[in-house]
């Protein structure tokens, strides 16, 4: 059964957490319009942008800072970070006009489009490891198990997931776990919130086995993680616009300069460019997200 309860320990980091977050974003907005009222002659309101929640507050704004100047000279408008702790936070800010711009999972958008159906889907976001696809993984500590059959002979089975509406969190681990005659339900599965926390944890050896993305997991696998199976080619993550918040040339001006964009950057969101959404693979995806019957909200968020 999953474990929903969080300990003082957990409930004062997640505070930390918190304050790290707000501290960050409030410097980077501080910085972000600064730099921008400092070349530009009048003040415009501030536009949002919501990248995917991470265990790492500076890490998470460093890695948007490209796409946010990319997005600031192609719109003439500031724009700011905002972090969230959970996809179902960023899934309500959304919903409530809050946000003008997110990164989402091919999941994440799904579950966004049905509650928002007005969503804008404006580009992908290359992966340097594979164009025009990304993949879900199972991983395991390096020296843990061996192949994912020796999870059926093991009492208590924990297993490390990123986040209920995360791609590759119940959805996809679920699919790898079944194609192998075992459930998921049946086991001891905690979401620690993202695709880094799954890694570390697995490193630090807290769970047998977990979901998380492969380029991710890739780049953990020189310091004690491995990749024990993985899935079929789903849809890359995107860059989505909110036409509550932004007009239809609005969209399609950020849309032009991130297909336009060429990478100056050897990390972070644009690194590696941008191209344009296919929809084929998401066709695909929901054909797996029907067959598993799963409300993906109503899982919840266990540490």
């Amino acid at each position: 059964m999953p474990n929903t309860q969080f300990s003082k320990n957990n409930a004062l980091t997640s505070l930390r957490q918190r304050i790290g977050i707000f501290s960050v974003v409030l410097l980077t907005a501080l910085f972000s319009v600064k730099g921008y009222a400092d070349n530009q002659p009048d003040s415009a309101s501030a536009l949002y942008f919501a990248p995917l929640p991470m265990s790492n507050a500076k890490r998470s704004v460093a890695k948007s800072q490209a796409l946010i100047q990319l997005l600031q000279t192609a719109l003439n408008r500031p724009v700011i970070p905002k972090l969230y702790d959970d996809n179902k936070s960023i899934l309500k800010a959304f919903q409530n006009g809050e946000i003008d711009f997110v990164e989402a999972g091919p999941l994440f958008y799904l579950q966004l489009s049905k509650r928002a159906s007005w969503i804008s889907p404006l580009v992908s976001v290359n992966q340097q490891l594979e164009s025009g696809h990304h993949r879900c993984v199972l991983a395991a500590p390096v020296d843990g198990i061996k192949s994912i059959r020796e999870l059926a002979e093991m009492p208590n089975v924990k297993v490390a997931l990123t986040d209920p509406l995360s791609t590759c969190g119940w959805l996809m681990t679920e699919h790898l776990l079944k194609q192998q005659g075992l459930k998921l339900s049946q086991m001891d599965y905690h979401f620690t919130g993202s695709h880094q926390r799954v890694a570390l944890s697995l490193m630090r050896n807290e769970y047998q086995i977990g979901g998380l993305a492969k380029f991710i997991a890739e780049r953990y696998s020189n310091f004690g993680l491995k990749i024990l199976a993985s899935s079929q080619p789903l849809p890359q993550f995107i860059i989505a616009g909110n036409p509550k918040t932004l007009s239809a040339q609005q969209l399609e001006q950020a849309k032009k300069a991130m297909l336009d964009y060429e990478p100056d950057v050897s990390w972070g969101l644009g690194s590696t460019g941008f191209s344009p959404v296919s929809m084929k693979l998401f066709e695909e995806l929901k054909v797996i997200e029907r067959n598993s019957h799963v409300d993906y909200e109503s899982l919840g968020r266990s540490k």
